[in-house]
């Protein structure tokens, strides 16, 4: 069972996760990778000087400077999506270059990307039962 926290604001018996996800990501220029996240459908929330918070759909991604690029290049994150097919398919549309998911022995289907710093982002979805092997 998953641990989970009262959800205070409704001050009723309803429970929320104890964790939510907003992966840290390098980024080496920040205005080309500032470009390129709005083609995956990430907006911007927040600009500091030094940092960076984009969010689509309840997910943050947080971009931090980092002026060697091997460590982004040695960097990730994994994201979910109830549907990975069809965001591949509108990141295609948007322009972005992107092999298609693929099921993988773990029973995800999953779509990799590498953002312009060489961040790799994993994105998936559970396979549906029919399709598990």
């Amino acid at each position: 069972a998953h641990f989970m926290l009262p959800r205070q604001e409704r001050g009723g018996s309803d429970e929320k996760p104890a964790f939510e996800r907003s992966p840290d990501t390098p980024f080496t220029r920040l205005r080309r990778d500032r470009r390129f996240l709005p083609k995956l459908g990430f907006d911007l929330s927040n600009r500091y000087d030094n940092y960076l918070i984009m969010q689509r759909d309840g997910v943050e991604l947080h971009f931090w400077p980092c002026t060697d690029r091997s460590i982004a290049e040695n960097s990730g994150c994994g994201l979910r999506s109830p549907d990975v097919d069809a965001l591949h398919a509108g990141f295609v549309t948007n322009g972005v270059k992107a092999a298609p998911p693929e099921d993988r022995p773990w029973n995800m289907r999953e779509l990799y990307l590498i953002d312009p710093s060489g961040n790799l982002l994993r994105i998936a979805s559970y396979r549906p039962k029919s399709s598990q092997g």
